[in-house]
């Protein structure tokens, strides 16, 4: 038996290959958006493009149980790469929950959609061979600066006050929980508990737009915002991150209950390494 994150499950998920669109700009829009989940009444236009497509696979894994051992195929990219600026590790499974290694938490920088991929490495140097000179402490010159140079040297399409909330500054993800398969989980009953949370979610995000939903996570921290409008965004990134966490655990529980396995093949095409706190006997013939 080996553990994921709950994070780690969604990234095990976009590593599956099931005869879907990978451009996520056309695909979001094209077919992931407005995808409908056989188990739940959710608008995926509110989702980010990496939570839509992860919560898209798993609704075609659950309709095909059978898909997952026998005709898998294995997405085989770096596009995870590509959206940071520092060298990021392949994810890890455990083979025990009380792993140390489960708390660690995720840093780095995101690299603006708009910076041209054949100018991802030359964006990556330049930043992390000035970015030191910059910041908010009065030794240092202001981040708007070094976001103005980079707007201009890269052409990118982004508002200087975007690049200096969202990529000037590391994005921090705390670590998730740790799946592991629920024998007594009542798959009605939590289906309609979840349902009762995406209908609560819908009716506070009615009057939003979905592109300021998907971007609550940065929204939130906007300088502009009244105490009340900070907390109505901190509540509604808070919700979504839950409802999308809580399906991902309803379909992962409902795979293991129909006898699906992950074997430790998959696993190694997926991108995942074996844990070095936990699973050392493994890393030698890795």
């Amino acid at each position: 038996m080996y553990y994921l994150t709950n994070h780690n499950f969604g990234k095990l998920l976009s590593a599956l290959y099931l005869d879907l669109p990978m451009n996520y700009a056309d695909a979001y829009v094209n077919y992931y958006s407005g995808y409908r989940l056989a188990s739940f009444d959710l608008d995926l236009h509110f989702f980010t493009k990496d939570e839509a497509r992860a919560l898209v696979i798993a609704d075609k894994l659950i309709k095909d149980i059978q898909f997952i051992a026998t005709e898998v195929q294995i997405a085989r990219c770096n596009a995870e790469q590509k959206k940071w600026v520092e060298k990021i590790v392949l994810p890890a499974f455990h083979s025990h929950k009380k792993c140390n290694l489960l708390s660690s938490d995720f840093e780095n920088f995101l690299i603006p959609e708009s910076c041209p991929e054949s100018r991802r490495e030359e964006y990556r140097t330049y930043f992390l061979t000035h970015k030191d000179r910059y910041g908010y402490a009065e030794n240092k010159v202001a981040p708007i600066v070094f976001c103005r140079l980079l707007q201009a040297k890269f052409n990118l399409s982004e508002e200087l006050v975007d690049l200096e909330m969202h990529h000037f500054s590391r994005t921090n993800y705390d670590n998730s929980e740790v799946v592991e398969f629920n024998h007594t989980l009542d798959f009605e009953k939590e289906a309609i508990n979840i349902q009762e949370m995406i209908d609560r979610f819908s009716t506070r995000v009615s009057k939003c737009k979905p592109s300021e939903v998907r971007s609550a996570y940065y929204r939130q921290n906007l300088e502009v915002l009244s105490e009340e409008e900070r907390a109505m965004i901190t509540t509604i990134q808070q919700e979504r991150k839950q409802i999308y966490a809580r399906i991902l655990n309803f379909y992962f529980q409902k795979l293991f209950k129909e006898g699906a396995d992950i074997p430790l093949h998959i696993l190694e095409l997926a991108g995942f390494q074996p844990c070095k706190g936990c699973c050392k006997h493994l890393l030698a013939e890795w």
